[in-house]
């Protein structure tokens, strides 16, 4: 019931929404209070209907009432706590009324008179608001009396939920059962299959890189005594000062220029240069 009161009266709420709006931006654009655009301000200076004409009395009875009541007695609990004549409370209930009579006018003039033409307009949007609700009222309460929905024919439309609804249920449990197989047996037998189909491969490159391995090592092992015995075969010669890259290459220069034959006559000439 609730979803057909919602159903059919969206397009008078979404109208009420863009009323709404239209005159909220009616009042923004000519610079108007937003107080001269609220239901309080249209039932103290531009009534229409008689549930306006209501509040206004019930206003009146406050503002005219109730506040100097309630001045008179604060008044009397406080200022007048020993005592005053009743003429002074008459004069102060007439003086207050007065007053609200004058700020009245002044709003009435400042506001209203002063902004005629865009109040009337609020006024025509509020009375198609008050229209439009006037309607979803009707329609709300047309729907809540009327609970045998078999008028409108929605039986062939439940029986079509709950076939979809049990559809749903059947591809849920079966998306389920499908995931339970995979997850136990197909996914394994998958992961042999790739795993014997490869094998042989893998454990072929393992043994060649194993391989690669021994060779590197026994390489570098080799580098490792080659360098050794190079140290202990002509350190004594060459002397350990010489035993560097820059100073190796300076005495192959001197030999490649000329400039001595023997390495000796190159150590001798490359300390002498020195």
């Amino acid at each position: 019931m609730g979803n057909r009161i919602e159903s059919e009266t969206a397009s008078l709420n979404e109208s009420n929404r863009q009323l709404r709006l239209k005159a909220k931006e009616l009042f923004k654009q000519n610079n108007v209070s937003g107080f001269c655009n609220t239901g309080f301000f249209y039932c103290m200076f531009a009534p229409c209907g008689a549930g306006d004409v209501f509040k206004l009395i019930l206003l009146i009875l406050l503002f005219c009432g109730c506040i100097p009541a309630i001045v008179c007695v604060a008044l009397s609990y406080t200022i007048y706590q020993t005592g005053v004549h009743t003429l002074t409370y008459v004069v102060i209930s007439q003086a207050i009324v007065i007053a609200e009579f004058i700020i009245y006018f002044i709003v009435f003039n400042l506001a209203k008179v002063k902004n005629l033409e865009i109040v009337n307009e609020g006024r025509r949007i509020r009375n198609k608001v008050r229209a439009n609700n006037k309607q979803i009222r009707i329609i709300r309460n047309s729907i809540t009396r009327d609970k045998d929905e078999s008028v409108y024919n929605l039986g062939k439309y439940d029986e079509k939920l709950s076939e979809l609804e049990a559809e749903r249920e059947d591809i849920s449990n079966r998306k389920l059962e499908a995931i339970k197989v995979f997850e136990n047996d197909t996914k394994q037998v998958i992961t042999d299959e790739i795993t014997g189909r490869r094998q042989p491969k893998i454990d072929a490159l393992k043994a060649d890189l194993k391989q690669l391995e021994e060779k590197i090592n026994a390489m570098e092992s080799q580098l490792a005594d080659m360098q050794s015995h190079l140290t202990d075969s002509y350190v004594t010669f060459l002397g350990k000062d010489l035993l560097t890259e820059e100073k190796l290459s300076d005495l192959i220069s001197i030999m490649e220029e000329g400039t001595a034959s023997t390495v000796s006559g190159a150590i001798e000439v490359y300390k002498g240069e020195s």
